[in-house]
């Protein structure tokens, strides 16, 4: 259903797919989205680093169209220490981009930028990933359809 959907966007956005393979730890995480998004040499290769470049999208390959990042068979992320981390930070970026705001949610003079992220799970219950994310004070979770929809608590 929601394969078919994301399906159904293309020529519109830009689709980038991620390797979750690549993705074992933070280090091959934040090279596999500095090589897929095209991140500039500066990028720090840290989490806040990841944000930053998110919510700037840089250089000139997307077109000033919209970007969806998709992560087939992100099964194995859900387990990793690093996971509610990583889904609360693609949740700022995503709201940084999509409202144009700066650091501290205050309105760019940029207009917004469509960013999304979809994960699918190959063999997972999104019980489990709901669970994983709970930890955290920042995010909304909504379970509807067999889809976990997470967003920023402050969104």
């Amino acid at each position: 259903m929601v394969h078919d959907q994301v399906k159904e966007l293309t020529p519109g956005p830009v689709i980038r797919r991620l390797d979750p393979r690549k993705m074992t730890d933070s280090a091959g995480l934040f090279s596999e989205f500095a090589e897929k998004l095209e991140f500039p040499s500066y990028f720090g290769h840290n989490w806040y680093a990841l944000v930053d470049c998110l919510d700037d999208i840089h250089g000139s390959w997307h077109g000033n169209r919209p970007v969806i990042v998709v992560v087939e068979d992100a099964d194995e992320l859900v387990g990793k220490e690093f996971f509610s981390l990583f889904i609360a930070l693609l949740c700022e970026a995503g709201e940084r981009a999509n409202l144009s705001l700066d650091a501290d949610g205050l309105p760019r003079s940029r207009p917004p930028f469509p960013l999304h992220f979809v994960l699918f799970l190959a063999r997972g219950e999104i019980g489990e990933v709901a669970a994983r994310l709970h930890v955290r004070d920042d995010l909304l979770i909504h379970e509807s359809d067999g889809r976990l929809l997470v967003s920023s608590r402050s969104g």
